[in-house]
C-alpha cells in the first residue's frame, strides 16, 4: 500500500505539473501541445538524474563506510531537480526549442511536482528524519521521527508558487528575465534544503560529517546554490539594456 501510495504520488505530481505548465504557457503565447511536451520532456528528464544521482549516493556512502549495512537508493529526487537542465538539451535539441522558455515554463511545475512526491516518500516512509518525541512513527524504523519530508514539501510548494508568480509577471512590473526562474528556485531550494538536511537522518553515521559537519546533500545543496548563483549572473550580464 504505501509503495503504491509512492508511486501514484508521482502521477499525481506530473499531472499538476502539466497544469502548472499550461497556465504559464498561456501567458507566454504557448501552444498546449508545447507547453505539456516541455513538462514531459523535464520530468523525463528528471527521472534520469534521479536515477544516476542514486547511484552517485550509494557509491559515496559504500566508499566512506565498506561493508556498511543500508538501504540502498534507486532514486534521487535531488538529483533529478539538479539534472533537468543538462539533460533537457536533447530533447530542447530535438524540438528545435529555446531552452530558457522551455525551463521557464516547467519551473514551477517541477518544484510542485517534487513537493508531491515528497508526500510519497512520507507515506512510504523512506528519507526520514531525526528521532522526534512528537514525531510520527517510520515504519523501518518503528521510532517516532520528525515528518522532514512534508516540511520539504511545504518549502518545495512555496517555491512553486513563487516561481509560478514571477514567470507569469506578477511579480514586479518589468517581467521575469527569461531563463532566470530555474536557478532562482536551485539557489533558494540549495540554500533551505542546507538547514533542513540536519533534520533528516543517517542510516550510516559517517555520512553525517562526509567534509567537516556536512553530508553529502548539504555539500549537494552548496553546488546547487553555487551553480544557481552564477548561472543568475550570466543572465544579468546578457540581458538587453532597455530592461535594465
Amino acid at each position: 500500500m504505501e509503495k503504491a501510495l509512492y508511486y501514484a504520488s508521482f502521477a499525481l505530481g506530473l499531472a499538476l505539473a502539466v497544469l502548472c505548465s499550461l497556465r504559464v504557457g498561456k501567458t507566454k503565447g504557448l501552444s498546449r501541445r508545447d507547453a505539456v511536451s516541455f513538462t514531459v520532456a523535464g520530468f523525463l528528464s528528471g527521472v534520469l538524474g534521479a536515477l544516476l544521482m542514486a547511484q552517485v549516493y550509494n557509491a559515496v556512502v559504500r566508499a566512506i563506510a565498506p561493508g556498511a549495512v543500508f538501504s540502498p537508493s534507486y532514486a534521487s529526487l535531488y538529483g533529478g531537480l539538479l539534472l533537468v537542465p543538462p539533460l533537457l538539451l536533447i530533447p530542447v535539441r530535438l524540438m528545435k526549442a529555446d531552452l530558457n522558455a522551455v525551463l521557464d515554463t516547467c519551473a514551477a511545475g517541477v518544484f510542485l511536482l517534487l513537493g508531491v512526491a515528497k508526500i510519497g516518500c512520507f507515506c512510504y516512509g523512506c528519507c526520514y528524519g531525526v528521532p522526534w518525541a512528537y514525531g510520527t512513527v517510520n515504519r523501518f524504523t518503528g521510532a517516532r521521527v520528525f515528518p522532514v519530508q512534508l516540511l520539504e514539501t511545504v518549502l518545495s510548494f512555496g517555491i512553486a508558487v513563487l516561481l509560478w508568480a514571477y514567470t507569469t509577471g506578477k511579480l514586479g512590473k518589468k517581467g521575469a528575465l527569461p531563463g532566470a526562474a530555474y536557478p532562482l528556485g536551485l539557489v533558494i531550494y540549495g540554500t533551505a534544503r542546507f538547514f533542513v538536511q540536519f533534520l533528516r537522518a543517517h542510516e550510516v553515521a559517517a555520512e553525517a560529517d562526509l567534509i567537516g559537519f556536512l553530508d553529502l546533500w548539504q555539500i549537494v545543496s552548496c553546488i546547487a546554490v553555487l551553480t544557481g548563483a552564477a548561472w543568475l549572473a550570466v543572465l544579468i550580464s546578457r540581458r538587453p539594456k532597455n530592461r535594465a
